[in-house]
This record gives structure tokens, sequence and C-alpha cells, in this order.
């Protein structure tokens, strides 16, 4: 482990889960390209569906995304089994295998990880002509199910669309649909400035009309921000 990571496993274990999971994430990025050694999807063995929906995805997107993403495209389509399981669940411990086995289809035929609104509209725009269900997922935090697919389909992992842009003299923070509260609280603090309020939490008393609402469901966020003195707790995760 110290020579993929490079902290001891002792010391790994000690580490809070937050800066934990953000060293992982460091040193592997891509998590198909390290299961799959990088292979293109037209070279993966992969099960009927999969391989006929990740191959025509593929195409849809990279006929439309830029030079610099398509080099990572193939990395960002995740067809493992084993990875693939990891989406079939959210927080929610009363989905068991019974019900996301038997009753649904809840293991994604394909992950796509879109890295800007363009590779959306055109995963979304090949799913409607396809007929190709899709489920939406943020850090898969809720307890609701709403993350998990019901038809297998694609799922569309949002959480590469985490900027955060600052626009202090409106008093907002744009947040990309997959930004994680931790990041975004660090951000703040470092313009000295911070959330009024956040999805998860009613406004403040003392400021009624503090809010958060959404600009739009997939590309962005709009936070309304203020002095530290109405910060925010951190949060785990994105919603969904």
């Amino acid at each position: 482990m110290a020579s993929h990571i490079g902290i001891s496993p002792e010391r790994f274990l000690e580490t809070p889960p937050g800066p934990r999971g953000e060293t992982i994430r460091e040193k592997f990025p891509d998590l198909h390209a390290h299961v799959d050694s990088g292979r293109p999807v037209a070279e993966r063995t992969l099960p009927p569906w999969t391989r006929a929906r990740a191959i025509t995805l593929h195409k849809a997107v990279a006929g439309a995304t830029d030079p610099d993403s398509l080099r990572t495209l193939d990395a960002r389509l995740l067809t493992d089994s084993f990875l693939r399981s990891e989406y079939r669940k959210d927080q929610n411990v009363y989905l068991g295998p019974f019900f996301l086995d038997r009753l649904t289809q809840a293991t994604p035929d394909v992950v796509f990880q879109p890295v800007s609104a363009t590779e959306v509209a055109s995963a979304l725009r090949w799913a409607k002509a396809a007929g190709v269900p899709v489920t939406l997922r943020g850090a898969g935090s809720t307890a609701m199910g709403g993350s998990v697919p019901a038809a297998a389909g694609v799922v569309l992992d949002l959480t590469r669309l985490d900027s955060v842009e600052i626009l202090e003299s409106e008093g907002l923070a744009v947040l990309g649909a997959g930004a994680r509260f931790r990041p975004v609280h660090e951000k703040l603090r470092s313009r000295g400035v911070a959330l009024r309020s956040r999805e998860s939490e009613p406004a403040p008393p003392s400021r009624p009309d503090s809010r958060s609402r959404r600009r739009d469901p997939v590309a962005a966020r709009r936070a309304r921000i203020g002095s530290p003195a109405c910060r925010s707790a951190d949060s785990r995760g994105a919603p969904g």
C-alpha cells in the first residue's frame, strides 16, 4: 500500500474517511483504468448488453466532446461488473438483495462519468434515441433509492462536475452538480464566506430568506453565501 499511495497501512486506517477518500482519488483518479488496465471499451470482454450500450454511447459522446476529454473517455465509461454493482445501492439499508436483484434491475449496464454539460447532453440524446433508461447520481448519499436504477440502463455519475464558482457581488456560489460540500466549504472559507444554508437543513432564523436553489438539475446549483457567522457544518457528499 505504501508504494501505491505513499503512506503506511496503519496511517491510512487512522486517517478520517474524507481525507482518506481524497488520498485514494488523487492516486487513482480513474478506477476503471486501474481495474481494466486502461483498455478501450471496444477491446473489453463484456456481457452483450453492456458491450452494445458502452460502444454506442462512446460513439455518441466522442463526436461531441473536446480533444482533452476524449483522451479520458474510455476510462470514464465504467463497465467492470464489480464497479457497476457499486451503483446499485445508496445509503438506504432497507434495499436488500431481493429488491435489488429480483424485483428490480438495479445494476446498471454502463456507468458514464461526464465532465461537461455537452457530454451530459450527448448522453441524454443517445439514451432517448436508443430507449435506454437513465439514472442520475451524485454522491449516492440519499437514503430513498433515488439514485438507484430500476431497469438497468445507464447511470450518469455526475461527480466530475464539481466546479465551485463564487460570485461575491451577488452573494452566490454556483456549484457543479457533483460538487461535494466539504471542498465547497473549504473554498468558501478561503474567501472568507460560507453557505447561509444548504439543501439538507433549514435556513437560520435570522435570515429567513436564505435558501439553496437549483438553476439546472445537471449543470449547476446556486447557493446563497454570506459571512462565516452563518456557516453550515460539513456534509458528507453532494445530494443524490
